[in-house]
């Protein structure tokens, strides 16, 4: 249940962005068993804001504490104490106790309601007993073992999983939860059980050596995507987060099966348009907003930047995610598919002592990797770079190595320590690298960049040499860049208007 607990945590309601305004609950605490710690709500103020509010209560000297909450919904918080966790659900008007248990046995979460009704009590009991049962324990779970199943096997677990979780959810008395509480409990487990299978094929192909994607599936291993209560569009269940994972899985899968295969030039123009089409309602702009999110990271920059304006257009979003899109694309630009490549710096000398000159090598694939010598990770993929190079000899690929090292001198010693592997291998002066760092966004070495023939970024975050799968990429990458040039200049799919 919790596998995307916390992606849609504070946007329950449909409308425009239920801040924590208007209406109010309160829950009211106590720490037993152990010294006061701080006790934190956190939650996100919108699907598409990736910041997440908090809120911190410090115990008084007996461990009591008190949130006041203006809700315009309802709204699914995760509350944290120490180590322990827990989701909590709260509608406007609840007034909720929660006692915090500290134990060498384990943290426990128990609620009361106040006032005459106990269905807000009720609920988070639920919700925190289905999260031990089934959340934190790895036998529900597809991973790590289950995903090794082959399909038969894998859709009766995921049967079986169901049929425990609707049994516990029928023993829990549902009858007096409120009706916005039983829609998101059942909700979470038809569309878990959805998630699970839609996602089976790619996971495992992923986790499993040598499963491909479509190895093992059955001719109507997609039929379940036909069952009614599947259906995009069903508004009933907005309040789920597996619900709004569902949609992102449909859209990516519409995309798929309309010959776009993620990866490719035409995934997110296809998926985005899937999107509008088959959502008309409060979701529409919260699914293609997280589409958008997912181009700007993965995308080509002029996708992302006409499917943005196709969103502001059309998609009936409320303003303030407009402008976070906005603010999102402009932080992502630096270093988005398509983009120039930060400068590189002019007048480096290889190893051969030539100078490096890099419009000499326009017109072909420019495999950057950055590395410090002196570090075993880099020092790894030494061996890798030859096989590659050999591997890939005649295709229209240039490799190049830059030393980040802290002395060149140190550097120069350790590249021609061991065989030197092909391509061209430079140094950076110690003081050009704090720019470089932070213009390629290098938070760790090795890492590696791929540009495409005219220089502009094809890959930011490139494979090391050391894994297979970056042959193929390389291959691939020419035919790659061509479909981003073809796709960047032809418009994105409109979204119909309501």
């Amino acid at each position: 249940m919790a596998r995307v607990l916390w992606l849609l945590m504070g946007w329950m309601a449909l409308g425009p962005l239920p801040a924590l305004a208007q209406a109010g609950a309160t829950v009211r605490g106590h720490i037993a068993g152990g010294a006061p710690d701080s006790v934190v709500l956190s939650w996100r103020s919108s699907p598409l804001d990736a910041r997440e509010q908090r809120r911190s209560s410090w115990p008084d000297p007996q461990g009591g504490f008190v949130f006041r909450l203006p809700l315009a919904g309802a709204t699914l918080f995760q509350v944290s104490c120490g180590s322990a966790e827990t989701p909590l659900f709260v509608e406007p008007g609840d007034t909720l106790r929660l006692e915090i248990v500290v134990s060498r046995e384990g943290d426990k979460f128990r609620f009361e309601a106040g006032g005459a009704a106990p269905s807000a009590a009720l609920a988070n009991a639920y919700l925190a007993e289905a999260n031990a049962r089934f959340a934190d324990n790895e036998g529900y779970q597809v991973l790590p073992d289950n995903i090794q199943l082959y399909e038969a096997p894998f859709v009766s677990f995921l049967d079986y999983r169901r049929t425990k979780q609707l049994k516990f959810l029928r023993q829990s008395h549902p009858e007096r939860f409120t009706p916005a509480f039983r829609a998101f409990a059942e909700a979470e487990i038809r569309y878990a059980h959805a998630n699970d299978r839609l996602d089976y094929p790619v996971l495992r192909e992923q986790v499993v050596g040598g499963a491909g994607r479509n190895q093992t599936l059955s001719t109507g291993f997609y039929n379940f995507l036909g069952d009614a209560n599947l259906l995009p569009g069903n508004e009933a269940a907005a309040s789920s987060p597996q619900y709004l994972e569902f949609l992102l899985g449909y859209a990516h899968h519409q995309a798929e099966a309309a010959g776009h295969p993620a990866g490719t030039a035409g995934f997110f123009p296809a998926a985005f348009g899937a999107a509008g089409r088959m959502l008309h309602g409060a979701m529409r702009p919260v699914v293609q907003g997280l589409l958008l999110r997912e181009c700007f990271r993965h995308g080509h920059l002029a996708q992302s930047q006409a499917l943005l304006d196709d969103y502001a257009a059309h998609a009936l979003a409320p303003p303030a995610w407009v402008t976070l899109l906005r603010q999102d694309l402009d932080a992502l630009r630096p270093l988005a598919i398509g983009s120039p490549a930060p400068a590189l710096p002019i007048g480096l000398t290889t190893l051969t002592g030539d100078t490096l000159r890099w419009p000499a090598l326009a017109g072909r694939l420019v495999y950057l990797l950055w590395w410090d010598t002196q570090q075993p990770s880099s020092q790894r993929e030494r061996p890798f770079l030859a096989e590659l190079h050999e591997a890939l000899a005649g295709q229209p690929i240039v490799f190049v190595t830059l030393g980040l090292d802290a002395d060149e001198a140190a550097w120069r010693r350790r590249m021609l320590t061991l065989p030197v592997p092909p391509g061209y291998h430079v140094y950076v002066p110690r003081p050009q690298q704090a720019a470089l760092r932070q213009a390629y966004d290098l938070t760790t070495l090795p890492a590696a960049v791929l540009l495409a023939a005219d220089g502009a970024l094809l890959d930011p975050h490139a494979r090391r040499p050391s894994s297979r799968a970056l042959r193929d990429d390389l291959r691939a990458a020419q035919g790659r860049a061509a479909a981003y040039r073809n796709a960047a200049s032809s418009p994105p799919p409109r979204t119909p208007a309501h």
